[in-house]
């Protein structure tokens, strides 16, 4: 496994750690705010989703396959190729010119923030035991409240004032830095001989995985009868049946199995599962509800999802104390009582309501989900062999997204059946253009979209406090 052992050299190497989670979380925020300038010039505004649906494809399939391989080889070596494949992609991104080369450089720079992303936690669970890790989530969790709250800014900003090619340049000085502090910091043990890897059931896994979030998202977005749908879940089913039998025969299957027998993993990575669908749920619906039904301006449907990220912040700095107090099970089932209240007070929006209803949930919704999606990311690395962290880690966040990407699924479908199943232009011209006319055209569909929608986040709430009972007793 790889260590740090002086602790002047383990500080460096968190430096470096976070300087690239940072990159990772600052690739997403500032695409977001400069994508309706960056479609206007590339003339894509029929083909909004795509770049973002890339990126999200080629980070989600990797994450696993980074944490195995690192398991196997050392972290060192796949942290410089992760962030050098990050920045390659942000340099096709920088010289593109049509929306077909920058689709291609936002898959490219997905697959390298899948790695840095994974290799970020497993790295710091590998620098620090049980009880510093949880220390250490204030310090993470920084980093995600700087992407949030600077990102979208910062964005802005540089596509306005210089060019939205700098949104893509920029990431350029911080990942060359990152990568440079770890390649000096971090030091490697030998490995212990593990046999060749199991290159079919890693193929299979990716495959399975991207055919499964084509089949979603375009069920999600199209309906269900839709082809890319019905394709996309088709072929998923016969690559996952491939991938079992596969695997059965291996005798170290690439997928790490074995883990969900322990209960403290498998109950705490269903129940972080359901956080990250009450997540995502607020981040795609809220803004659309202050824009749309409260008649506000995007600006302040953004600021919105500010409320959500401060009080996240600090409940993850003060991780370790709670942990300490009330255990992976009393975070899991308080944390996730939070997000239910949120949701119930969403449901409770009228046309005539305050944006000071939005606040108050979403500063609900940051508090559960500052009590659950990081100290349940620990619970899973305290159920795992030193030698597995990366397997574990990777495996718990690829089983978080796959799962909220099939429940949003969903969710989507409720929300779009007052529009006939389809999204509608005004939905359309807000994601892309920012331009909220025809949306608040839409008043009265769009109220009853969303309340099917927060009746998805308050069910996916409810059923993680059932599953969070089973997380076992232990601090």
């Amino acid at each position: 496994m790889s260590r740090v052992p002086a602790p002047t050299r383990r500080k460096t190497a968190t430096l470096g750690i976070l300087l690239g989670l940072l990159l990772s979380a600052l690739d997403s925020t500032l695409v977001a705010t400069a994508l309706p300038i960056i479609l206007e010039k590339l003339d894509g505004f029929t083909l909004y989703f795509l770049p973002n649906a890339a990126f999200m494809l080629l980070q989600t399939v990797s994450m696993p396959l980074w944490g195995r391989f690192s398991d196997l080889y050392g972290r060192r070596g796949f942290h410089l190729a992760a962030v050098a494949i990050l920045l390659a992609g942000s340099a096709v991104c920088g010289l593109s010119t049509t929306m077909a080369l920058l689709t291609a450089g936002r898959a490219v720079q997905g697959l390298g923030a899948g790695g840095v992303m994974s290799l970020s936690f497993i790295m710091i669970a590998d620098l620090y035991p049980g009880e510093q890790r949880a220390k250490m989530q204030g310090a993470i969790s920084s980093v995600w409240g700087i992407a949030a709250l600077a990102g979208p800014l910062l964005g802005g900003w540089l596509a306005q004032s210089y060019s939205w090619q700098w949104i893509f340049w920029i990431n350029i000085p911080i990942g060359v830095a990152a990568a440079a502090v770890v390649q000096y910091a971090w030091e490697s043990q030998p490995l212990p001989g593990r046999g060749k890897p199991d290159l079919a059931g890693a193929a299979l896994l990716a495959l399975a995985s991207a055919a499964a979030l084509v089949g979603f998202g375009a069920a999600g977005r199209e309906g269900w009868s839709h082809p890319l749908a019905a394709g996309g879940l088709g072929a998923m089913a016969v690559f996952a049946v491939i991938l079992v039998l596969v695997e059965r025969r291996q005798p170290e299957p690439f997928i790490a199995y074995d883990l969900f027998r322990s209960r403290l993993f498998a109950a705490g990575a269903a129940t972080g599962v359901c956080a990250m669908v009450a997540m995502f749920d607020a981040i795609q619906h809220v803004p659309l509800l202050v824009v749309g039904v409260l008649q506000r301006t995007p600006k302040t449907g953004g600021l919105m999802l500010a409320c959500m990220m401060v009080p996240w912040m600090a409940c993850s700095g003060a991780a370790r104390p709670l942990i300490k107090r009330l255990g992976f099970r009393g975070l899991g089932v308080t944390g996730l009582a939070f997000a239910a209240g949120a949701y119930a007070v969403l449901l409770s929006v009228e046309l005539s309501s305050g944006l000071g209803t939005v606040v108050v949930a979403m500063v609900l919704l940051g508090t559960g989900l500052g009590l659950t999606v990081a100290p349940l990311l620990i619970a899973a690395q305290n159920g795992a062999p030193r030698d597995r962290l990366g397997a574990a880690t990777s495996l718990t966040q690829f089983t978080r997204s796959m799962g909220s990407f099939i429940f949003l699924a969903i969710i989507a479908t409720l929300f779009l059946a007052p529009f006939g199943g389809k999204e509608p232009q005004g939905i359309v011209d807000f994601a892309s253009k920012r331009d909220p006319e025809q949306l608040r055209a839409l008043v009265a569909p769009l109220q009853e979209g969303l309340r099917h929608a927060f009746h998805g986040g308050l069910g996916a709430s409810l059923v993680g406090i059932l599953v969070a009972f089973a997380i076992p007793r232990e601090k």
